[in-house]
């Protein structure tokens, strides 16, 4: 399975941006992401949609993380890891490039390996 790992930067200090979905090239489908965690209550969510270069929605998924968070970040990879798991369950990716895209620069910057920091994973 061929995984791309972008970020679609949202969040800029004092500054309203418009963004606009772009729909993955001919041979790609994309999955975009999120996660989300409620500080120090540990509660946490995350979700994702798949979608081909039409817009049609492919797959999609939302799930309550049972393990407590702290950082929203870790709530971020667990919606990559699940969407690298998913793809890799229905084989949708055979022949296609899947764009997995999240709206949290630093933990792109992780999964790429760009070194960072470090993100602690819980195991459930």
């Amino acid at each position: 399975m061929d995984l791309k790992i972008g970020c679609v930067d949202t969040i800029t200090k004092k500054k309203k941006v418009n963004i606009r979905w772009s729909p993955p090239v001919d041979g790609e489908l994309k999955f975009n992401v999120d996660g989300s965690s409620r500080g120090n209550s540990g509660r946490a969510c995350i979700g994702g949609i798949l979608l081909n270069k039409d817009g049609d929605t492919l797959c999609i998924f939302i799930s309550f993380l049972d393990c407590c968070l702290k950082l929203t970040s870790t709530a971020e990879v667990a919606a990559i890891l699940k969407a690298c798991q998913l793809c890799e369950s229905v084989h949708c990716s055979i022949g296609l490039i899947v764009v997995i895209e999240s709206d949290s620069k630093y933990v792109v910057s992780w999964v790429n390996g760009a070194g960072v920091g470090n993100i602690q994973l819980l195991d459930s």
